[in-house]
C-alpha cells in the first residue's frame, strides 16, 4: 500500500492547493477518480490538518481501492513482459545478415534458439546439422582457394535456405514475435574471433602474412 501512495503523482501535483480546494476534490468523486482524491487527501495530512471521522473512513477505502488497482497493474505489466520474453525472436532480417557475413553456423544457431522457442526442437537440431555441414564446405572452398564470389554464395545460399524453408516452414512470417536484440550474439561471435585471432597468431607469427596471400590468391580468381 505503501509503494501505490508513494507513486501517486496528485501528492506532488496538489501540494500547492488550498486546504478549502483539497476538501473539493476530495468530496467530488464524480468528477476525481480514486487516486486524485486520496492524493488529495495525503495532502491535507501533510498540512497537519485534522481529517473529519467521514474522511477517516474516505481515505481506507480510497486506499484499499487505490492498492488493488496498483496491484492489478503490476500483475498486468509483468504479465505482458513475460508474454513479451516467451514470443522473442531473433528477426529475419537478423538471421539472414549473420548468416551472409558470419556464416551458415552462426545464423542457423540464431535460428535454432527460435525454432525451440516454437516448440520445433526437432527442427532446431536439423538447422544445426544443416549449418554446420554448410561451415564446413565453406571452410573447405576457402581453404582450396576459391573464389570470395563462390564462398559468399555459399552464405547466400544458406541464407535463403534458413528463410524459405525453415522459418517459412516452422515459425511463418505471418508469425507475432517481438524482436530479440542481436547485439549480444554479436558481441559474442567478435569476442570469439578475437580470441581465435590471438591464439593463432602466438602459435603462428607468420598467420597474417599467409591469410594475406590466400586473399590475394583468392582475389585473382
Amino acid at each position: 500500500m505503501e509503494q501505490a501512495i508513494k507513486e501517486n503523482q496528485y501528492i506532488k501535483y496538489y501540494k500547492n492547493h488550498s486546504v478549502k480546494e483539497l476538501r473539493i476534490i476530495i468530496n467530488s468523486q464524480e468528477e476525481y477518480h480514486d487516486e486524485a482524491r486520496l492524493g488529495a487527501l495525503e495532502v491535507l495530512k501533510n498540512k497537519k490538518t485534522n481529517l473529519t471521522e467521514e474522511e477517516e473512513q474516505l481515505e481506507q477505502t480510497l486506499k484499499a481501492t487505490v492498492e488493488n488497482n496498483f496491484a492489478k497493474q503490476q500483475k498486468e505489466a509483468q504479465s505482458k513482459t513475460q508474454i513479451n520474453k516467451e514470443n522473442e525472436l531473433y528477426s529475419p532480417a537478423a538471421i539472414f545478415g549473420i548468416t551472409i557475413f558470419c556464416g551458415a553456423f552462426i545464423g542457423a544457431i540464431l535460428l535454432n534458439i527460435n525454432l525451440r522457442k516454437v516448440n520445433k526442437k526437432n527442427q532446431s537440431y536439423i538447422v544445426i546439422i544443416i549449418g554446420l555441414l554448410l561451415s564446413l564446405l565453406n571452410s573447405f572452398l576457402f581453404l582450396s582457394k576459391t573464389s570470395q564470389f563462390v564462398l559468399l554464395g555459399v552464405n547466400l545460399a544458406s541464407a535463403l535456405l534458413f528463410m524459405e524453408v525453415f522459418w517459412k516452414k516452422y515459425i511463418g512470417y505471418t508469425t507475432t514475435f517481438v524482436t530479440k536484440p542481436i547485439w549480444k550474439p554479436l558481441l559474442i561471435i567478435v569476442s570469439i574471433t578475437i580470441i581465435l585471432f590471438a591464439v593463432q597468431m602466438y602459435i603462428n607469427p607468420s598467420f597474417m602474412e599467409q591469410l594475406e596471400q590466400l586473399q590475394k590468391i583468392n582475389n585473382t580468381k
